[in-house]
Order: C-alpha cells, then sequence, then structure tokens
C-alpha cells in the first residue's frame, strides 16, 4: 500500500556519467526544491557512487536500481505481481511504492530507436509504480517511434498521469497512443548559466517552434 510520503521519485537516466542526463537530474532536483520544498527527493541510479558524488551539494537520497539487469528484474516483478505487492526481493520496489509523484526523465530513449529492451526495462519501474496506483509523469526530450515496440510499453506510457515533450515529432507518435501531452522547451534550459550564454542568449538563437513556449 501506497504511504503517501512526500517523496519525488526521479527515474528514467541513465547516470550523471551522461552530461545529458545530469542536465535533466539537477534541473528536476533544484526545480523541486524551489517550488516543492515540502517533498523530499529520491534518484534511481544505476551506479549510486557516481550519482551520490555529483549530487553530494543537494539534498537528494541516492537508490540503487537493477533494471538494467533484465531477466532478474523480470522475475522479481513476476514474483511481485503474483504474490500481490507481499514479497518483494528489490528494495527499489518499496521506494517506488512510497513515492508521492514519478517523474521519469528518460529524454528520447522511450523509442525503438534504442531497441525493444531500453523501454521495456524503464517501464517495468512504471509497472511497479501503477500497481500501487503511483501517479508518475513523464518529462522528455521526445518519445517514438513505437512501431516495433511491445504493447506493454505502450500501456505503460498511455496510463501515465502526463507527458511532457520538449519538440513537436513524437506528437505523431503519440497520437496513436494517447492525447494526454504538451510539447515544452527542454527543462534543462533552467540550468543557471553564464552570461555568455544566459537566457537572453538562448531566447534570441532558439527555433520559431520554440520560441512560443517561453
Amino acid at each position: 500500500m501506497n504511504n503517501n510520503f512526500k517523496t519525488i521519485l526521479l527515474t528514467g537516466t541513465f547516470s550523471s556519467l551522461n552530461k545529458g542526463d545530469a542536465a535533466l537530474q539537477r534541473t528536476a532536483m533544484e526545480e523541486i526544491n524551489i517550488k516543492f520544498p515540502e517533498y523530499s527527493i529520491k534518484l534511481l541510479s544505476n551506479f549510486p557512487s557516481v550519482d551520490k558524488t555529483e549530487y553530494e551539494d543537494l539534498d537528494v537520497e541516492i537508490v540503487k536500481t537493477y533494471r538494467r539487469v533484465l531477466p532478474v528484474y523480470l522475475v522479481a516483478v513476476f514474483i511481485y505481481k503474483v504474490t500481490f505487492k507481499k514479497v518483494s526481493l528489490l528494495p527499489e520496489f518499496n521506494v517506488i511504492a512510497n513515492a508521492k509523484k514519478i517523474i521519469d526523465l528518460s529524454g528520447d530513449t522511450y523509442s525503438d530507436h534504442f531497441g525493444k529492451l531500453v523501454p521495456f526495462s524503464k517501464s517495468l519501474i512504471l509497472y511497479i509504480a501503477m500497481l500501487n496506483n503511483v501517479k508518475y509523469y513523464f518529462c522528455s526530450q521526445s518519445m517514438g517511434p513505437f512501431d516495433k515496440q511491445f504493447n506493454f510499453v505502450k500501456k505503460i506510457i498511455k496510463n501515465g498521469e502526463k507527458i511532457l515533450l520538449r519538440e513537436t515529432q513524437s506528437v505523431k507518435y503519440l497520437d496513436k497512443i494517447t492525447d494526454n501531452y504538451d510539447v515544452f522547451t527542454d527543462i534543462a534550459f533552467n540550468l543557471p548559466t553564464d552570461s555568455e550564454f544566459g537566457e537572453q542568449y538562448v531566447i534570441n538563437n532558439i527555433s520559431s517552434n520554440y520560441e512560443s513556449n517561453f
């Protein structure tokens, strides 16, 4: 049962070793701290020791995820499902179940371009959330195409509370699954920058497709 702890759980990224992921993670953490200070933040990480060092200046708890060890994860999810959530072989399942909200920061990896298994393994995390009635959101750079993707992944996408995207190309893919999306600028634009590449520089040089979103 969801204990409604005031925790926002971030998931979907590889690690801070990928600087695009690091930008998404840090922006999300800083924005949550500013706008929702009453919430604690947890990050599901493939490499906890790396991410812990990267974010030691922020109040965030790093939690190990085993979703990349797919055979183990599938067995754990199956047992969790058939025992009606009584047997949690992986500690992250309890973290997911006890979150108030989950934000998936998968960037552009919910796509057939990365094969079937990458979006599938990420969807298993959100499946645990769905089993526990935890609301989850997608904050992606792009999503799709899904022509070769499992129906399970499409179901997870469809049951998301909201999908936020940074570009319009994904719309033609998502329209086949859901209309529950909005297009915004990349959240990494909220990162502080120096004067040379500050906000005005970005506004003056971005494409017209994004200008209205500012």
